[in-house]
Order: structure tokens, then sequence, then C-alpha cells
């Protein structure tokens, strides 16, 4: 965004007000000018991971140590893998999966397992367009699972990369700067390019990144996000 399209605004707060303004922000992991626009523009506003989120990750890692104990009990013959099975549904697994699934079969389970817990610990509502999968034009994406798919072939996004393509597919036909993209995609002020990102995302999506369909460049100003590459071959062929 250039300077002559801002504005700059001035607000009075008493000490106490400000406290409080500062004290969210950083709850949320934003800057205070970053908690305040996505106030403005009505865009969902979200602390950070709590301590027992933190103390959930600490159990977790103990009790793969413990799960790693009972495989290597099996393995030695020290233990029967029916015995092995139990002992890790004592320690709070929620299925034990046999090594005769496909691998496709254990992804789509795990996947289940995560997409339930995210769900119902991460969102207000499970059933808002917050996790809902959807499609524009050849991408489809699924927010709660981290998935997503163009012309049907499923594509290997990092998060940083999947939050963009969420954001621009929330946000079509609109042209973006890098600063709505850093505050709104990643939850940070802009203060570094974000065209690196952009080329890793084209990399996955796009036939051609050196040609892209979806993610155009709009000079000195942005991106935006078209998804309709059978759209644009049509107009293209008139």
């Amino acid at each position: 965004m250039s300077k002559k399209n801002t504005r700059h605004l001035h607000i009075e707060l008493t000490p106490e007000q400000y406290q409080m303004l500062n004290a969210q922000a950083k709850q949320c992991g934003l800057t205070k000018r970053a908690y305040i626009v996505r106030l403005l523009e009505g865009s969902p506003v979200r602390s950070r991971p709590t301590s027992e989120i933190k103390a959930l990750r600490t159990e977790i890692h103990h009790i793969g140590n413990d799960v790693n104990q009972i495989a290597r009990s099996v393995n030695i013959g020290i233990a029967r893998a029916e015995d092995a099975k139990r002992g890790l549904v004592r320690l709070g697994a929620d299925m034990c999966i046999s090594g005769k699934r496909s691998y496709p079969m254990i992804a789509e389970l795990a996947y289940a397992q995560l997409r339930r817990y995210t769900e119902y610990n991460f969102y207000n509502d499970p059933a808002s367009v917050e996790t809902a999968p959807f499609q524009i034009g050849d991408i489809y994406i699924d927010p709660a699972r981290q998935t997503a798919e163009v012309c049907g072939r499923p594509v290997n996004l990092r998060h940083r990369e999947f939050s963009l393509l969420l954001y621009f597919m929330r946000n079509p036909k609109i042209v973006l700067t890098p600063e709505q993209i850093c505050e709104h995609a990643w939850r940070m002020e802009y203060t570094q390019p974000v065209d690196r990102a952009i080329h890793e995302l084209r990399k996955q999506i796009e036939p051609d990144p050196a040609y892209p369909w979806y993610v155009k460049t709009v000079y000195r100003v942005g991106y935006c996000f078209t998804a309709y590459r059978s759209e644009i071959e049509k107009a293209a062929a008139l």
C-alpha cells in the first residue's frame, strides 16, 4: 500500500484503555495496529494457544516416549502385539491401526482425528465458514484438514503457503496488497516481502509458474486471485 493511500488516525486513550488494548493485542499475537485494523474490518480475532495447549504438547511428548518403549518390548519379544495395543489404549490412544492397512486409509483416519480435535477446540462454531471446505473455480480447499486440490489433483502446501491460498480464496478477484496479506493471512506486520511465498504457492498450484493463471501480479499494488483457469482460457480463445 503506497503512502499516499494511507490515512493517519490519532486516538486518545486513558492509561487503562491503552493497557487493555496492549493486553488484548498481545494475547492474539498481533501488534496494536494490526489488532485495531482486524476489528475495523470485522475479521476474526483469536487468542494464541493457551498454556493448556502447551502442557498438552508436553504430555504428548511423554506419551510418545512410552509408546516407543512399548514398541521396543514387542520388537524384542517381551510383549505380545495384543498387549501392546492394550497399553496404547491405556495411554489415551483413540484407535490402534494395523500395519496391514493401506497408507491412504491410515492418513484418512489420522485426518479424521485431527479434524475433530481442530474443529471443536479452536473454532467458535465448527459448522461455520471458517472450517467448512469450499471450492472456487478449479481449486478446492479444506481449512480444517489443511488440504487443497487443483482440478482434482492434491497439492502439497506448507502452512505459510496454505494460509496464503486460504486468504486468497476468501477474497477472490480482489487486489490484495502485501500489507493486507501479512496482516490477515499470517497475522504479522509487513516487515518483509511476500514474493517468495507467492513464488512457492505458484509452484504448487500453477501449470506453469512463469505464466501464472490463478495468482496474478498487479504491478506496484499487489496480487489478485482468479481461480478460474477455464474461464480465462475461453476468454483468450474469443
